[in-house]
């Protein structure tokens, strides 16, 4: 027996996929042949046993399944494609020959002559009704193919293609098949001959509309209601044949639905009304229309709404597309019903019967004339009566939304708006109405609204009357303006639109009387008009000032103002008192802030927006913010010396940040030299582009020890700098490991004040972090150098805390990108849970090692690797949990306790989530815990748990009783805690079931009752909130 025979008969005993991928490799080879294996499967395909036909030909098909192409000839194909078909009649074989059948469409060699055969033999043999879901799907799977592939050829069958087709598709109801079953269809109506099917396609199609099907859960198919929506769809919309008959159907489906089946009749309307044509559309037009306007004028949902709104605009697309004047009276009807219900703008049906007017903008030029020529006369009509006085503001609103629409559609057209010109005749008075709008309070938000989009119309409006708006909007924003938020927002929207068309035209009104505006120096404490006046412009120059166009001049100016308002402060110094030059330069220095942060907002804003102009900016802002701080840092009286208040260096850190980011790595290596070389020699020259003013020295550098305590402060803006460099920016030092010892020798000896450390801690940790490949020395041996700091008994506790913190920051750096000593770093911390003065900070480092910063981020180019925290959080839930179980002394005990809650609060709830049930009593141990802000920690964990649906009936109805006693104690404490343990009262009753919480009810409710005089407001609401919950609650 040679090899294809074997395998033949050892698949018959066996039905193994080994022997059928055997024939296959056996065939690719060329070993077996494929006469070979028909030859040996001989016996069993013409066997008077089904059973053995059946497994005959079902072993041919899968053989042939996994042949390549290549090894089936053409004489081949032909030769197989009779067999497949001439086994349809036989039911033993009919399966496994649709098989064979649907491998053989698929092959090069398969023509257009076995594609009608095929097709032929489908129709004659296979009943349909008669067979599974699977077979079915066979079925529909080879038409697919044959239609794709053989389109033509099964055209030139003419009508019995289509009959045929018919035949087989009739009745069909599973999902995977309809799938196929449309996009036959589909080609059906477009491709074929139909006319005289038109009936019968219809039928077989409309019976499917609307579709309700609903996947089941966890679907391994994967067809959504939408997909079988779309598909169908598609099929509704192939011809303009089915206008007439759809049309009446659609109707009916819309007069008498479920709000979700109205929604996908007006979507399947608004996409069939183009294809089915005006004849149709218009014979229907009246009746369609009464049936929109119920769903726009009274609508169920704003969803349904916006879709027949849609829908409106499909109808009037449609009929007005082809013949402008086809139906007139149509859009009369539709105006007038609109108008009769203005003439109560104020009413509710007001809003809606303006949307359709807005939709009739939004469709064919001649509508729009004819919808704005009826509209927007009778709104301006009312607008001027007296009567209608106290609606204006409805007036004006309604207005603008025509004017929008106009805005919207021709921004979204080719067409420019000088072509149409639509609202040239009312430009005077809609001008007018607006410019009026703003002289009332209650009109003015409206007015600007449509002022806002007035001037976004490109074309309508001139230059004079663009700087007639602006003149009078600048009225609004001037210094004795008392708008509230909403209105200075909706001016600021007009200006900031007016800015993109007319950047000059702002810069040279608005900004100009803006700048004049800001004093010199800053308004004295009592003189609070005069300080939120320049408050007040502040936030708009935020507003506008991001417009590439205008930028450069807010630049200047705000930097010029900063440079007068320090060197005022410095001027004062000789002529003030020492409390009268506190007051000035605290006042001034407040003033600095504010500008400092407006300049600040507006680089994130164009950071976020993405504008490209900014690195043409950055040295010139570094250089002047460096000259500024620098200039004051080297003043002998500190007091007057503003610029380097820690406030002002904490926003000019920001500001340096978002500018540096922005620079290519060609343009920050030179930056990078300079500022080793300034902080290590005191040289800043290179960095300001000026020389330092004779009364300004910094004879060394900020870091060197004798430098006095505001030059030191400098290393925040050194910090903020390096911080922002890209990975591939060279370290400007001979040897980086041994300038990273020095930074953390100097962070730990010589930062005289927490800001200045933690300095030093970014600097060291982001350096570590972006070059850590290079860096072995470093870890080798700068890590000890800290580590004898945490530990030596010689230090005080705040140095050895600090001595923490830089250690938490260099683990950080290594731990996020995944370094091989991170977790041996990181369990250095556990050892000192032993050591009773900082137990409690090593076991806050260890849950704070994986929480968010501003400083490692791929923001800020650092190296993040993907699931780091995943990472870590496991094996420190699992660590934290084993060591306290196997500890026996209460301190280190306490110390784990503090871990766990640290950690709970860095990570998702989806991390610990499943170890809930080991977590529960470690939490409540934690709410007896003396430090307060651990307590709050565990209290909001145990919140956040409560909220989530899968942590009900589980771990917390198991400990509830202890859980609620827990917490009632920790109601009377710190503000923070008073309100965590009031929120996580409140919401157990939703996670707990009412049997569990039954014992403590009354308890709790007496013990909210005293929180209930608390002197906090929030926490008496908060305290009203829950007593409530617990009052509702019951068996």
């Amino acid at each position: 027996m040679d090899q294809c025979d074997r395998l033949v008969q050892t698949w018959m005993a066996t039905k193994r996929d080994e022997e059928i991928s055997d024939l296959a490799v056996g065939i690719s080879s060329n070993d077996i042949t494929l006469l070979k294996l028909i030859k040996s499967l001989g016996s069993y395909l013409v066997s008077e046993t089904g059973s053995q036909r059946e497994d005959g030909v079902t072993l041919l098909s899968a053989v042939i399944e996994q042949c390549p192409h290549s090894k089936i000839n053409r004489q081949s194909t032909r030769v197989l494609v009779t067999f497949y078909t001439e086994r349809l009649d036989d039911s033993d074989t009919a399966i496994p020959a649709l098989k064979g059948l649907l491998c053989m469409s698929q092959l090069p060699t398969f023509t257009a002559t076995e594609s009608t055969e095929v097709f032929q033999a489908l129709v004659a043999n296979i009943r349909m009704k008669a067979q599974v879901q699977s077979t079915r799907y066979i079925v529909f799977k080879t038409l697919d193919i044959l239609f794709a592939r053989f389109r033509d050829a099964i055209k030139g069958l003419g009508g019995s293609a289509v009959k045929g087709y018919l035949t087989l598709a009739e009745g069909e109801k599973d999902p995977r098949n309809l799938m196929l079953a449309f996009s036959i269809v589909r080609v059906l109506l477009i491709e074929f001959d139909v006319k005289d099917y038109i009936d019968d396609l219809f039928d077989i199609t409309f019976c499917y509309f609307p579709i309700t099907f609903k996947p089941p859960p966890n679907d391994p198919y994967g067809i959504t209601t939408e997909d079988l929506k779309l598909a169908l769809r598609s099929c509704l919309s192939a011809t303009p044949s089915f206008g007439l008959l759809a049309l009446p159907l659609f109707l009916e489906k819309l007069a008498a639905s479920t709000p979700h089946v109205k929604r996908d009749t007006l979507q399947t309307l608004s996409v069939c009304l183009p294809v089915y044509g005006s004849a149709a559309a218009r014979r229907f037009a009246s009746t369609l229309w009464d049936a929109l306007k119920v769903e726009i004028l009274q609508p169920i949902d704003a969803e349904t709404e916006n879709k027949a709104l849609e829908t409106t605009q499909a109808l009037i697309r449609t009929i007005y597309d082809s013949s402008p004047d086809s139906s007139e009276d149509l859009i009369k009807d539709v105006c007038k019903e609109c108008l009769n219900i203005l003439k109560e703008p104020e009413k509710n049906q007001a809003q809606h019967a303006v949307k359709i007017l807005s939709a009739l903008v939004m469709t064919t030029a001649a509508v729009r004339q004819f919808a704005l020529k009826s509209a927007v006369p009778h709104l301006l009509q009312l607008f001027v009566q007296p009567d209608e006085a106290s609606n204006r503001r409805q007036i004006l609103s309604h207005l603008t939304a025509l004017v929008t629409a106009t805005e919207v559609n021709f921004s979204s057209l080719d067409v420019a708006y000088v072509d149409e010109k639509p609202l040239d005749e009312f430009r005077d008075q809609l001008l007018g109405a607006y410019i009026g709008g703003l002289k009332t309070t209650e009109t003015r938000v409206a007015a600007l609204n449509g002022l806002q989009h007035m001037v976004q119309i490109s074309g309508l409006l001139s230059a004079d009357e663009v700087q007639y708006i602006v003149h009078q909007i600048d009225e609004l924003l001037g210094p004795s303006s008392d708008l509230e938020d909403m209105r200075r927002a909706a001016v600021l929207n007009v200006l900031a639109g007016i800015s993109k068309s007319s950047p000059k035209l702002i810069e040279n009104i608005t900004l100009r009387s803006m700048f004049s505006a800001l004093p010199d120096i800053a308004p004295s404490r009592d003189a609070k008009i005069e300080r939120a006046t320049y408050q007040s412009i502040l936030k708009s120059l935020s507003a506008l000032c991001s417009q590439p166009d205008l930028f450069e001049t807010f630049v200047i100016r705000l930097f010029t103002k900063l440079e007068l308002i320090c060197s005022a402060v410095i001027t004062m110094a000789d002529r003030l008192s020492t409390n009268e030059l506190q007051t000035a330069a605290e006042c001034n220095a407040a003033y600095a802030h504010a500008i400092l942060a407006t300049i600040d907002d507006v680089l994130k804003t164009k950071t976020s927006q993405g504008h490209t102009d900014l690195p043409k900016y950055t040295d010139r802002i570094v250089g002047r913010l460096f000259a500024l701080v620098v200039d004051a840092a080297g003043r002998p009286d500190k007091g007057a010396a503003i610029a380097i208040h820690p406030r002002l260096l904490k926003v000019s850190e920001s500001i340096l940040l978002s500018l540096i980011r922005c620079m290519t790595t060609e343009r920050q290596t030179p930056l990078a030299a300079n500022l080793v070389s300034a902080f290590e020699r005191g040289d800043f020259s290179p960095i300001t582009h000026t020389l330092p003013s004779p009364e300004s020295r910094i004879t060394g550098g900020p870091l060197d020890p004798p430098a006095p305590v505001t030059q030191r402060n400098l290393v925040i803006l050194f910090a903020s700098c390096t911080i922002a460099m890209h990975r591939e920016t060279p370290m400007p030092v001979p040897d980086t490991s041994l300038w990273l010892q020095g930074m953390a020798q100097w962070t730990l000896d010589l930062a005289s004040s927490d800001l200045q450390a933690e300095s030093g801690m970014k600097i060291i940790a982001t350096v570590l972090n972006k070059h850590a490949d290079n860096l072995s020395p470093f870890v080798s041996s700068g890590f000890p150098a800290v580590w004898a700091a945490i530990t030596s008994s010689s230090h005080s506790g705040d140095g050895r805390r600090r001595a923490i913190h830089l250690w938490k920051w260099m683990t950080r750096a290594l731990l996020i990108r995944k370094h091989p000593q991170a977790d041996e770093k990181v369990d250095c911390l556990f050892e000192l849970f032993d050591d009773q003065g900082i137990a409690w900070d090593a076991a806050k480092v260890i849950g704070s090692l994986v929480r968010d910063d501003d400083v490692l981020t791929k923001r800020n180019y650092s190296v993040v690797k993907l699931l780091y925290a995943q990472r870590y959080a496991d094996r420190m839930l699992s660590k934290i949990l084993r060591d306290y179980k196997e500890t026996k002394d209460n301190q280190k005990r306490i110390a784990y306790l503090v871990a766990l809650a640290s950690l709970v609060q860095s990570i998702p709830r989806q991390i610990y989530g499943q170890k809930m049930s080991e977590l529960m009593p470690l939490f409540i141990l934690g709410l007896s815990i003396s430090d307060a802000d651990i307590r709050t920690s565990v209290t909001e964990t145990l919140f956040t748990v409560a909220k989530d649906e899968s942590a009900k009936r589980t771990a917390l109805a198991e400990h509830a009783l202890t859980l609620v006693a827990t917490l009632l104690r920790n109601v009377l404490p710190g503000d923070k805690l008073r309100v965590a343990a009031l929120r996580c009262l409140g919401v157990l009753p939703s996670a707990v079931p009412y049997d569990v919480l039954h014992p403590q009810k009354a308890a709790v409710i007496r013990e909210l009752g005293k929180a209930l005089d608390d002197p906090k407001r929030e926490v008496r609401r908060m305290a009203v909130d829950t007593r409530t919950v617990w009052f509702a609650i019951g068996g």
